[in-house]
């Protein structure tokens, strides 16, 4: 047993004695000391038994008891009733109970889902003032504040929390929760991290986190890498209690890719997305590593030519392992209704996907980039957006995408405005365009989100053809003038290759999205999906999933198994979530003196 492991026990054993004998001794101890030392400690009494202690107590021991009767009262979910308690708190408390209230205030409003102002009564408190189980209590507030977005304040935060827990459980959970967060996190953002000095730990975890980014394709290296780390840092918390995800990585699975059933519209008007899809795919499967592409056999099945329930009975017949498909939103449909036994990459996403063991979901769709929008602006401090949207079907399920995402971002309500056809724009021209709009309605509000208030827009998300955003720029400056405070940005339906210098500098200050490979990440593939697609930039960003959807195919035991399992993709950073979606994160970029360069 290690010397600390046994002063802790004996260190615990003599509190519970202590707590016992000061529940049991009556007179022996003064009131007093009896609810201060409570106050510091890890005992847990319920609420009945606090408010009856504080009825009969006078002075800072009635205080004290009210102060325990509160943290109650949170614990078992009486937030409302230990709000009025609270309010009845003294006004200037002593030195002994003046923390336990800041923190108590603190934890009311996180239990009133106001993190706003449990952050402002943070930084209020100085963590080293705090005493016993407080310390514990406040980096567990910081965690809460942070709402499971991962970011360095919630790492730092949970690497604080760590050695102030007792059981291996609480111990593990951290642990976990740690490397949640560090892998959540974008290789941009890990690489933005700068451990101060002293900061061992952090330090630690970015090198566990390198090893896994770089081995993680390939168990035995993993497995290696992992080692060699945990004999590098003998002294870190991880090396004693991996992260279970990083245990699950080092022991998937692997699902059999032997055969690869792709379904694909071939034939028919949909026939050019889906032999781009197939073009990717195949390209993709070409420069593999040999243990993962050489062996497989790829099968191909047309959605057009026959209905899918028969090309589903037909590629178990051939012995396929795996579908990949099909593309069309109502093949899908067909596919979920026929119960498809084999593992299944559907490339498109339904309106309400079924969560199923065997079916993950892969789809190139704008309400996907609109998510991802939401989070990039809210991250730039933005506060009310405004969409502006062609009068299109699509623009609806754009729209419903994009504030259902900022909802889920902490925003509140997002007007939308739509600016009709580009005839429309060219007549109006000289008037120029007003940024107002009605709320875009939302299925349910979420908590903790901002209220809506009518006023300056302070952001515009666009979806447009680079010939309508040629008219709407230079529209909303009209109106609006150039000073307007509202930054622009658009989905990568703005982009094309073929625009020229002058149409780059009248876009100065725009930012949009787009997918990493048609932003020079990978030339090589690039130049191949202009090639093959007539230089069209939308069927290079299908040729761009196909090349994905072979990776993702490869890696679909670790997107069923691993929580968090992320990968760096042609058509963005993938992730997978837990009903197996896969998310896309976009990389986002600006036009700057005529050139496009990347947003920091």
């Amino acid at each position: 047993m290690l010397l600390s492991d046994c002063f802790y026990k004996r260190t615990t054993h003599g509190l519970l004695l202590i707590v016992a004998a000061l529940f049991f001794t009556g007179c022996a101890v003064p009131p007093a000391d009896r609810s201060a030392a409570l106050l510091e400690s890890p005992v847990q009494i319920d609420s009945a038994q606090a408010l009856q202690r504080m009825r009969q107590s006078q002075d800072s021991n009635k205080t004290s008891w009210q102060l325990l009767a509160i943290r109650a009262l949170l614990r078992e979910g009486k937030s409302q009733q230990a709000a009025e308690l609270f309010s009845q708190l003294p006004q200037k408390p002593d030195d002994a109970r003046r923390q336990e209230q800041s923190l108590l205030a603190v934890e009311l409003k996180l239990a009133q889902n106001d993190f706003t102002a449990a952050q402002t009564l943070l930084a209020k408190i100085n963590p080293n003032d705090l005493k016993g189980t407080q310390a514990a209590r406040y980096w567990q507030c910081m965690v809460t504040t942070q709402q499971g977005k991962p970011s360095p304040v919630l790492l730092r935060a949970l690497m604080a929390q760590a050695p102030l827990l007792s059981t291996m459980q609480e111990k593990q959970r951290n642990s976990d929760a740690t490397w949640q967060a560090l892998t959540a996190m974008s290789q941009t953002q890990v690489d933005a991290i700068k451990p101060a000095a002293g900061e061992n730990i952090l330090q630690g975890w970015l090198a566990l986190r390198r090893v896994w980014s770089d081995n993680r394709d390939t168990q035995d290296r993993l497995k290696a890498g992992v080692s060699t780390w945990q004999t590098r840092w003998p002294q870190h918390p991880a090396t004693r209690m991996l992260p279970a995800a990083l245990v699950n990585d080092m022991n998937f699975r692997p699902a059999s890719v032997r055969k690869i059933a792709l379904m694909l519209p071939l034939s028919g008007p949909a026939a050019r997305f889906g032999r781009a899809i197939q073009q990717g795919f195949e390209a993709e499967k070409k420069v593999a590593p040999p243990a993962s592409g050489e062996n497989s056999e790829l099968m191909l099945y047309d959605t057009t030519a026959r209905p899918v329930p028969q090309l589903l009975a037909q590629a178990q017949q051939d012995g396929a392992t795996l579908v990949v498909g099909p593309l069309l939103k109502n093949h899908v449909e067909e596919l979920l209704s026929s119960n498809p036994t084999m593992n299944v990459l559907a490339l498109n996403l339904p309106e309400h996907p079924v969560r199923r063991d065997n079916i993950c979901y892969f789809a190139l769709s704008p309400e996907d980039e609109a998510r991802s929008a939401a989070r990039h602006i809210r991250a730039q401090g933005k506060h009310s957006p405004l969409l502006l949207l062609p009068g299109s079907e699509i623009s609806e399920r754009v729209a419903r995408a994009f504030a259902d995402g900022w909802q889920k971002q902490g925003g509140g309500a997002v007007p939308e405005q739509r600016f009709g056809s580009l005839a429309k724009l060219k007549a109006s021209v000289n008037s120029g365009i007003t940024l107002t709009g009605a709320p875009v309605p939302v299925t349910v509000a979420r908590k903790g989100a901002e209220s809506y208030r009518r006023g300056r827009v302070d952001a515009v998300y666009i979806i447009a053809t680079p010939e309508e955003m040629g008219y709407l720029k230079p529209m909303i400056a009209e109106r609006n003038g150039s000073q307007s405070g509202a930054m622009l940005y658009a989905s990568s339906r703005s982009i094309s290759g073929t625009v020229g210098a002058d149409y780059r500098l009248d876009m100065e200050g725009l930012q949009f999205s787009d997918i990493p490979v048609l932003a020079n990440n990978n030339p090589g593939l690039k130049q191949l999906a202009l090639n093959a697609t007539g230089n069209d930039y939308f069927l290079a960003r299908l040729f761009a999933m196909g090349a994905d959807a072979w990776t993702l195919a490869n890696h679909y035991a670790q997107l069923r198994q691993t929580s968090g399992f992320m990968l760096k993709g042609n058509t963005g950073e993938l992730s997978a979530s837990s009903g197996c979606v896969i998310n896309r994160e976009l990389p986002w970029f600006r036009y700057q003196k005529g050139q496009v360069v990347p947003v920091e």
